[in-house]
């Protein structure tokens, strides 16, 4: 690139430099408006929420070493075998409540027996969750808007607690596939303001495409502070409301159903969500912990 010599790459380790600058390359070329979104996140290799992290840090600072390149280069999906894909539908929904790990034994297991070739075992297991994420979308009725609420396994510095693992709210667009429209990150679940905070943020990505109008809306049905004027809010503005009744446990684990237990290599905490901070810490596994959440 021609402007190489103007970005300050002495944070980053020799090894990353080259895959920062074809982040920066790329980036530069979306908001050039010369490829769309999903070609720069295709181009990237990284998921939804990872590029609009990316692109929103790289505006906020245009600092390299906020890109976080890891150094891997993204590999094109590579088709599989028409009977081996079928094979692992059918062991999926042959258990579908069973394990991760259950179901790809059962399908190496059937593939040995009618001497079908499969891929290898992590290629099985990210099949096997995006046809249990496909099944999850929408099991009651057609919802297009999804908000809700899930801990992740982060280090976040807490004031009075030490590590503490943040809870996500995440607002999703589940028409075609589970896809980010806004995201915050907070000590304590189920809040209205973060609810409205991870709204805004979704507002203020105004370089993405334009979609069809929302039919369905739907948000937690909680009866804590806030939660009846923001309804009241979202209704006003001419938005298709419902309410879902909120089950600690089940609700956040929706999202498990949505994204997979680890989107963009994070992962989902469902269990810990209507946890205090107190009863959801964790170990800092590398690198630095998150300084604080809004």
């Amino acid at each position: 690139m021609s402007n190489e010599p103007y970005y300050d790459l002495s944070g980053i380790v020799p090894r990353k430099r080259q895959e920062v600058l074809r982040r920066i390359e790329i980036i530069e070329t979306y908001l050039g408006g010369t490829i769309s979104s999903a070609e720069a996140m295709r181009r990237l290799g990284v998921s939804a929420p990872t590029f609009w992290r990316l692109l929103r840090a790289w505006r906020q600072s245009q600092r390299p070493a906020d890109l976080g390149a890891t150094g891997h280069v993204f590999k094109a999906r590579m088709p599989i075998d028409e009977d081996a894909e079928v094979l692992i539908q059918e062991a999926e929904r042959g258990l579908p409540d069973a394990s991760i790990r259950r179901v790809v034994h059962n399908v190496q297991m059937l593939a040995q027996q009618r001497g079908v070739h499969v891929p290898y075992r992590r290629k099985i297991e990210a099949l096997v969750q995006e046809a249990r994420r496909a099944r999850g979308l929408r099991p009651e009725g057609i919802v297009d808007l999804v908000l809700e609420f899930c801990a992740l396994d982060v280090a976040v510095v807490h004031p009075e607690h030490g590590l503490v693992a943040p809870v996500m709210c995440a607002l999703l667009d589940v028409r075609k596939g589970a896809t980010f429209f806004g995201m915050t990150l907070s000590f304590d679940a189920g809040s209205s303001s973060q609810a409205a905070r991870t709204i805004l943020d979704a507002v203020a990505r105004a370089d993405r495409p334009r979609s069809a109008p929302v039919r369905s809306f739907t948000i937690p049905n909680e009866a804590s502070s806030g939660w009846p004027e923001l309804g009241e809010a979202l209704a006003g503005a001419g938005l298709p409301l419902s309410l879902e009744a909120v089950r600690p446990r089940a609700s956040a684990r929706s999202l498990v159903r949505l994204l997979g237990k680890r989107p963009a290599g994070v992962v989902l905490l469902p269990d810990l969500t209507r946890r205090p901070p107190s009863e959801r810490l964790v170990k800092l596994k590398f690198g630095d912990p998150i300084v604080s959440v809004r």
